[in-house]
Formats: C-alpha cells, sequence, structure tokens
C-alpha cells in the first residue's frame, strides 16, 4: 500500500516524498533507540516554498520568554516547551551547522530522560548545555517539569509521544488526514497487521531486533526504520536462521544467508558496510558498542575501522572478520575503506534490491 501510493506520487512529483520521510525518520528514530512508539499519519504534503527563518528556538538565547515565543506560536503549551526539549537527549549538535559542537547525554543513541538528570546535575566537560536548555531551570513552570521528567521516565515518554505527534502535525487538519485514509482504503479503511518476522530478514540483518509493525486507519507504529512496508498478507511468519549469526566468523555462513537471498559475495560486503551506522544493544543481541567512533555518521569507516584492527570500544564481530579472511571479500573491504564514493554508489543499489527481495516488477 505505501509502497504503491509512493510510486503514484514519484511520478507525478519527485520532490513530494520530503515531508512523510522525515515524519518517519522522526518517530521511528525515537522508538528504535529505546523510545517511545509515536503514532505515524502518512500524507502530509509538502510546501511549496521553505518557512521563513526565525520560527526556531535560538539556542544562544537564554530567556524563557523567547521559548514561549517561539512554541506558544505553533499552539504548544508550556509543558510541551519542556517535554520537547527533552528531544536533545539522542543525537549531538554539530558546529558547522547550528555553531555548537557535542552531545547533551553520554549515551546519545539512547532515547531516554538523562537530558533531564544532565541539566539538573550541572555542567560537566564534553556534555552541552545550551542557554536555551539552562533557560529550563530558570523559570518556576519550566522548573518543576524538568524535575519530573528526571525522576520518572515512563511520565516523559508518555508525555512525550503526545507531544511529538501534536508538534508533526501542526497546520495538518482532521480532513486532510481522512483524504489520506480514502487513498489508502478506497473501500473502507480496516486494520492491518504486519506480525513480527514479515520483515525479518531486512530489518535484523546483522542481529537487530525487530518489533511488532502494526499499519491501522492511516497511521503506522514501526520498530524500526524501513525503506517500504510490506503490505500483502502472510499466513506464516518466517522461520528463524534466515539472518546472520555475529557470533559466526565463517565466510561460508554469510554465503549461505545471503547467497539465498539471491545477493552477492560484492553485496555482502556492501551491506555489511551498513554497521557504520548506529551501535549493538547487549539485551537484543548478545554484544554492546559501536563499530565507529561516531556512530550518527552514514560513511566508510568501517571498512577503515575492520582493516585497522581491534580497538577499545568498537565492535567487531566474527561475523565482521569473516570479511578479512575470505580472498573474494577482503579486496572489496579494502577497496570500500579507500573510497567513500563507490561505496556510496554502490550501497545504494545494494540497499534496494535487499529491499525489494520478493517483490516483483508486477507488483510495482
Amino acid at each position: 500500500m505505501e509502497i504503491s501510493l509512493c510510486c503514484d506520487l514519484r511520478r507525478e512529483n519527485k520532490n513530494r516524498r520530503a515531508v512523510r520521510d522525515h515524519k518517519l525518520a522522526g518517530v521511528v528514530s525515537v522508538e528504535v533507540t529505546g523510545g517511545p512508539e509515536i503514532l505515524f499519519h502518512p500524507g502530509r504534503p509538502d510546501k511549496s516554498e521553505v518557512p521563513p527563518n526565525g520560527r526556531l528556538p535560538d539556542g544562544r538565547r537564554g530567556e524563557p520568554s523567547h521559548l514561549r515565543d517561539v512554541f506558544h506560536r505553533m499552539g504548544l503549551s508550556d509543558k510541551e516547551i519542556v517535554i520537547l526539549s527533552g528531544a536533545h537527549t539522542l543525537g549531538r549538535a554539530h558546529r558547522e551547522r547550528t555553531g555548537f559542537e557535542g552531545p547533551w547525554t553520554n549515551d546519545p543513541l539512547i532515547f531516554d530522560n538523562n537530558y533531564f538528570k544532565e541539566l539538573l546535575s550541572g555542567e560537566k566537560e564534553g556534555l552541552l548545555q545550551l542557554p536555551s536548555d539552562k533557560a529550563l531551570l530558570i523559570d518556576p513552570i519550566f522548573h518543576p517539569l524538568v524535575e519530573k521528567y528526571a525522576a520518572d521516565e515512563d511520565a516523559f515518554f508518555a508525555d512525550y509521544a503526545d507531544a511529538h505527534l501534536n508538534l508533526s502535525e501542526l497546520g495538518w487538519q482532521t480532513k486532510q488526514k481522512s483524504l489520506v485514509c480514502q487513498l489508502f482504503m478506497p473501500k473502507g479503511c480496516e486494520d492491518l497487521e504486519l506480525v513480527e518476522g514479515a520483515y525479518l530478514f531486512l530489518l535484523e540483518l546483522f542481529g537487530v531486533s525487530l518489533a511488532a509493525m502494526e499499519f491501522f486507519v492511516g497511521s503506522v507504529s514501526v520498530g524500526v526504520l524501513i525503506v517500504g512496508l510490506e503490505v500483502e498478507d502472510k499466513s506464516e511468519v518466517p522461520p528463524n536462521g534466515r539472518l546472520p549469526d555475529g557470533r559466526r566468523g565463517e565466510p561460508s555462513h554469510l554465503r549461505d544467508v545471503f547467497h539465498r537471498m539471491g545477493l552477492s559475495d560484492k553485496e555482502i560486503v556492501i551491506l555489511s558496510g551498513a554497521h557504520t551506522l548506529g551501535r549493538a544493544h547487549r539485551e537484543r543481541t548478545g554484544f554492546e558498542g559501536p563499530w565507529t567512533n561516531d556512530p550518527l555518521i552514514f560513511d566508510n569507516n568501517y571498512f577503515k575501522e575492520l582493516l585497522s584492527g581491534e580497538k577499545e570500544g568498537l565492535l567487531q564481530l566474527p561475523s565482521d572478520k569473516a570479511l578479512l579472511i575470505d580472498p573474494i571479500f577482503h579486496p572489496l573491504v579494502e577497496k570500500y575503506a579507500a573510497d567513500e564514493d563507490a561505496f556510496f554508489a554502490d550501497y545504494a543499489d545494494a540497499h534496494l534490491n535487499l529491499s525489494e527481495l520478493g517483490w516483483y516488477k508486477e507488483s510495482h
């Protein structure tokens, strides 16, 4: 359903995907990093013009009144100002984009309530506290909310899910949402469910856990970010054992898994390079940590780190090291370590091939 609509929109106007993609990426990034599930309503149209500057908070300003001026203009409350500020728990600032550099918490790949805890504990070397963050501490309405969410992560998660949805749907009317539902379900809206495992081989390639995903009346709850949605009902969940086991270091194991999908030796190496982004979580995979020093950047550092040997704090799974001991895999690792442009070009093709396995041209 999503794929079919997306193809229609692309044929009409290739630029109409931006809003949907950004909204989906936002809700998924929160959920896949440990945060709450957030409802996602697809179909919001793009604007023809970029909004004027000055409509977002200025991190250099420390007056609570500045935050209110910006957020109240959007129809958001004082409570939502504090809640949405808590999203700083995820990610980091980049100097070339914002004028500031660094994360707000010690683990910027985990969505939790540590933003509020760090804010209350005072400044620390290596962690950001912008003037606009500190504004939450000097206001008699904001401060108690900071204390509340620092003490109660469940309350923060519940309130954040609502505030994020409100923010993402500013200016998008209920009537427009119902029209989207009609596009998806012209004969009436019915509940569909994608059971756990329906796209398992796409999303757990290297031990990433897939949460159950629901598609219902124009809303999607997503466990992990995907490129397309499988909407054809399946009678059975695919069997276990269709994914690489990170504990196994034999090149033959990787070939067994990927060749079964119709993927090549070259694609095995290319798709392994996706480890440059993100980290493993022990409770889901048995492994803990990132593969590169900057796991929020998609680059070719996975291959560079693999060739440079093991380092404290960085992962190299047995399945990663298998790429080094195989006479076909190893030269490809060296190629992509030396040429990021080649990796990017080949990765785009391999990712598309992987995401469309079992989806035939007649279905497009």
